[in-house]
């Protein structure tokens, strides 16, 4: 019984030890700054630390939602206007997994007069073209009508005010 018991206790140690964050003292001086193209953007690791790419829209991350054994697999942190959500697509018996979500799910007409899906899209298109895209307004963008450039050098669609 109390062999059980021991080994019981030393399963859950063991388990909390590997999904425990090892963050300690934050010496950004010590970051390394990311080498690739970040299409979400720059977001704080997991220990609050050092800016690293965030994942995308779709992509898995590491999120205190899950059960204790499934967080932190070394995904990293979901990107810009978006949360790590446990997925729900997932047959019964496969692991629990999460993946990166857009907050906000609404169309959002860009400064290019294209309609982007939802925020994190365009934030993606941002990243992409370095055009300095911006949103316009919620919603789908007029067809036809391009985006007019307003004197004060922001980007406003037509008929905005």
């Amino acid at each position: 019984m109390w062999l059980k018991i021991t080994l019981l206790a030393l399963v859950l140690v063991q388990a909390q030890a590997e999904t425990k964050r090892e963050c300690g003292k934050c010496e950004s001086e010590k970051c390394v700054p990311p080498g690739e193209e970040c299409l979400a953007g720059l977001v704080k690791d997991l220990c609050g630390c050092c800016y690293v790419c965030g994942r995308r829209e779709g992509e898995l991350c590491d999120g205190d939602s899950l059960p204790i054994p499934y967080r932190n697999r070394g995904y990293g942190p979901c990107g810009e206007h978006m949360e790590c959500r446990p997925r729900t697509d997932l047959a019964p018996g496969d692991p629990p997994e999460a993946q990166c979500v857009c907050v906000k799910t609404e169309a959002f007409c860009g400064s290019d007069g294209k309609t982007y899906d939802n925020e994190c899209k365009l934030t993606e298109a941002r990243y992409s073209q370095r055009n300095g895209l911006q949103a316009v307004h919620k919603g789908p963008c007029v067809s036809g009508v391009g985006p007019i450039p307003p004197s004060n050098g922001g980007w406003q669609g037509k008929g905005d005010t």
